[in-house]
């Protein structure tokens, strides 16, 4: 269970924290544990000692403590094989041979101690280890969840894992009365691994200043340009999640400057404001820069996120901002304080879309917790139109079954490639104040998306029925296979007009 729960927090840098990934590996591990459990119960009729017991566990060992590094040589293979294909195949050629060694153990284990009982208790030993089996899982469910990847970083707890299997093989040879020298293979692996290990782990790549692995995800900040130019991007599981530039601080990204939708409204006053997603903090700094009385609460599900906040963005520059590492539900529940004048939800991230944060009954508490002038402002990657449009039509929808108000902003050129999208949802109407002539935001308004523009009416998100993931799915695929293969058509067709006759 530990390598499972360690195996997600490698993958998802490169495939998205969604539930395509979870499925690919708990699969992959179940079909290999099977597979293990056949394996181990024919070994164990030839040869029913300890010293099998010690090669099964001191060969998974070896194999368990290179994972990370043949992970980072088998990604360019895989990562454009999309989010199922890729996720399936690769956690297939790391975690089957793994996964059946270490399936082989426990019938291995049983026949040794129903053999030590001169097989007399053949359903007591078949229990027992079934019982120790099961209670470790339970363990290593627990502290790989609540300690490890909160404390240690991927590779290092592959490497201990290692080690322990390690431990355990010459535990197994010593059971088997094998003299000490007879141990000195499996060290001489494990040791050979875990310097080949250690020793192939990369340097930063280009450009990146800090990594981390949290407990959520893989942390990335980048810099880019010199001088009065130079920019640091916060990067989450490989996706830019907001920007900033470190001379004077101004936004980097362009749909950060969508927190100044309130300004569209002559006299809009933000007395208190909340945002779903930290992001490199540079949204809450610009609104409380202008707002400097209005508290502005934070709500970031990854402490780490917000340590970095502190590290590079100057958050504690900013004593307004009250950043909590909580989920921005559950903190919406909970608060006590005024309603929020500005909501701003940050927290879809490219592949990652939390699911319980898009769906009606969620919009539901986000409308009850506004004041009644208040607006809710949410950054969203989809495109406009196509069979790639549906993440965008359902929230559309979800949104318009909640508020009566709801003005769509694409950002990007090409209506049907993947882009931010910004969704301003209101109790009044807005459209009086999306009108490019004397708008005081012009820049803003001209991404405006008139409804004739918009995609069809989606299906709603509730909390029982949420197809987020499967649409999230389509979309990619549409952008990587049917769009790219489309473009280069139309390339080669330029091009054929562009030869002599």
């Amino acid at each position: 269970m530990v390598m499972e729960i360690t195996a997600y927090r490698l993958l998802a840098p490169v495939f998205g924290n969604t539930t395509f990934t979870w499925t690919a590996l708990i699969g992959v591990i179940l079909v290999a544990c099977s597979a293990g459990g056949y394996v181990g119960g024919r070994l164990s009729e030839r040869d029913p000692s300890f010293a099998m017991l010690g090669r099964l566990l001191g060969v998974a060992a070896v194999m368990v403590m290179l994972v990370p590094l043949s992970f980072l040589a088998m990604t360019p293979l895989f990562i454009r094989m999309g989010l199922i294909l890729g996720p399936l195949l690769i956690a297939a050629l790391l975690f089957v041979l793994p996964g059946l060694l270490l399936g082989a153990v426990t019938p291995a284990s049983m026949r040794l101690l129903s053999l030590l009982g001169a097989d007399a208790m053949i359903g007591r030993a078949a229990g027992t280890i079934s019982m120790v089996g099961t209670l470790g899982c339970f363990a290593g469910t627990l502290l790989a969840g609540f300690y490890l990847l909160s404390t240690f970083s991927v590779t290092t707890i592959f490497i201990g894992t290692g080690l322990v299997l390690t431990c355990l093989a010459s535990l197994a040879f010593h059971l088997a009365g094998n003299p000490q020298a007879t141990h000195l293979p499996a060290w001489l692996a494990a040791i050979a691994g875990l310097l080949f290990a250690v020793g192939s782990a990369r340097d930063l790549p280009p450009g990146v200043i800090f990594q981390q692995d949290s407990y959520y995800q893989r942390i990335d900040m980048l810099k880019e340009g010199r001088g009065a130019k130079e920019q640091l991007f916060l990067h989450l599981d490989s996706v830019r999640n907001g920007g900033m530039n470190m001379a004077d601080g101004a936004l980097a990204c362009a749909y950060q400057h969508y927190w100044r939708l309130p300004l569209l409204k002559p006299g809009f006053e933000v007395k208190r404001a909340f945002f779903m997603g930290a992001g490199a903090f540079g949204m809450p700094q610009h609104l409380s820069k202008r707002f400097p009385q209005a508290p502005v609460e934070v709500c970031e599900i990854d402490p780490a996120v917000i340590e970095v906040g502190r590290r590079f963005f100057h958050l504690s520059d900013y004593p307004q901002i009250f950043p909590h590492a909580d989920d921005a539900r559950r903190w919406l529940r909970r608060d006590q304080g005024p309603a929020f004048d500005v909501i701003f939800a940050d927290a879809y991230s490219g592949r990652q879309m939390p699911s319980h944060l898009v769906t009606r009954e969620f919009f539901e508490l986000v409308r009850g917790r506004l004041a009644g002038q208040g607006i809710l402002v949410v950054n969203l990657i989809s495109s406009v139109q196509g069979p790639g449009s549906e993440v965008l039509a359902g929230m559309a929808a979800t949104l318009r079954a909640v508020f009566p108000c709801v003005e769509l902003f694409a950002l990007g050129k090409d209506r049907d490639r993947m882009q931010n999208v910004i969704l301003l949802a209101a109790n009044e109407p807005w459209s009086q104040y999306l009108q490019p002539v004397g708008s005081p935001e012009p820049d803003l308004v001209k991404h405006h998306l008139p409804t004739a523009h918009e995609p069809a009416t989606g299906v709603v998100f509730t909390d029982d029925f949420n197809p987020m993931d499967s649409f999230m799915l389509r979309a990619e695929w549409q952008e990587r296979h049917v769009l790219g293969a489309d473009k280069a058509l139309k390339n080669h067709a330029a091009e054929r007009r562009q030869e002599p006759e």
